[in-house]
């Protein structure tokens, strides 16, 4: 049995607390300090931005508007070679051509299939090895 009689020390010493409790409390106030600098809306040291250009209005909507729908009536109702094979055709004539049964095909190029391989190819233009 040891001769000397030992109190028990206290579990957390209070001053290693205190300065816990003041660390947190100057790391919540400067996150909240760097925030509100970070999300202000002019921060101090921000260069001066030039203005923006106002926008730009419209000085007749219900021209600019006929010559937008002219535009689009004109795209719709024309005639053009659209590339090798292919052709642009009214919309109007297009929707009576499908009414009528009439789907659009592409012909394949030449060089993209061969013999039997070719859609719509007939039985004689099998080759056999």
């Amino acid at each position: 049995m040891p001769d000397r009689l030992q109190v028990e020390t206290r579990d957390v010493a209070p001053r290693t607390m205190w300065l816990l409790g003041l660390g947190f409390a100057v790391f919540i106030a400067g996150s909240a300090f760097g925030l509100l600098l970070f999300f202000s809306p002019d921060p101090p040291w921000a260069f001066d931005r030039a203005a923006k250009p106002e926008p730009t209005l419209q000085i007749s909507p219900a021209a600019d508007l006929a010559a937008y729908e002219a535009e689009k009536r004109q795209a719709l109702t024309r005639r053009a070679e659209a590339g090798p094979g292919l052709r642009v055709i009214p919309i109007e004539q297009a929707m009576r051509l499908v009414a009528q049964g009439h789907r659009a095909t592409v012909p394949p190029a030449a060089t993209e299939c061969q013999g039997a391989a070719c859609p719509g190819a007939t039985p004689s233009a099998r080759t056999i090895p």
